[in-house]
């Protein structure tokens, strides 16, 4: 009788064991696919991002800008950072936001922009820090004659 029982037990340890490490796994596989959603839902949405900020700079050498069509952009993109967006990016568009208010400073506009850009890039996982100007200088041929100032940090008073 005492080794019916004792098979019983050990039948059960393992049952529950192997349901444990089976739910486990599944928990753990459920939360591995929602981080690659959510990963693929923020590349796309700071890729949308980016493309416009490309528009913009790109009208400034050609004089064309679809005001409109750049606002409709932005505020997809504010709607998509209220649910994926990380407190980093978030904290960085409002500041971009609010530098952006003051158009006669064109090198803090920048600045907070490539701030917008780097907090995004840690979001997706870059390892590395590029600094604003060399940023800057894949879209501004003329990064140097642009810059009246350095851009790194915050702009000086």
């Amino acid at each position: 009788m005492t080794v019916i029982i004792a098979v019983i037990i050990g039948a059960a340890i393992n049952l529950a064991g192997a349901y444990l490490i089976g739910r486990t796994a599944a928990v753990r596989e459920i939360r591995k696919e929602a981080r690659i959603r959510l990963f693929e839902k923020q590349w796309n949405l700071y890729l949308d991002f980016a493309r416009t900020v490309g528009r913009i700079l790109e009208s400034a050498k050609t004089g064309r800008l679809d005001e409109a069509q750049v606002l409709r952009d932005l505020m997809a993109f504010a709607s998509g950072l209220w649910l994926i967006g990380s407190e980093s990016v978030i904290a960085a568009f409002n500041t971009w936001r609010q530098t952006a208010n003051n158009p006669t400073d064109r090198v803090a506009i920048l600045t907070r922009l490539m701030d917008v850009l780097k907090a995004m890039r840690q979001d997706l996982g870059a390892a590395d820090d590029p600094t604003h100007r060399d940023m800057l200088a894949l879209i501004i041929n003329d990064i140097d004659q642009y810059l009246t100032r350095a851009p790194e940090g915050p702009p000086t008073p």
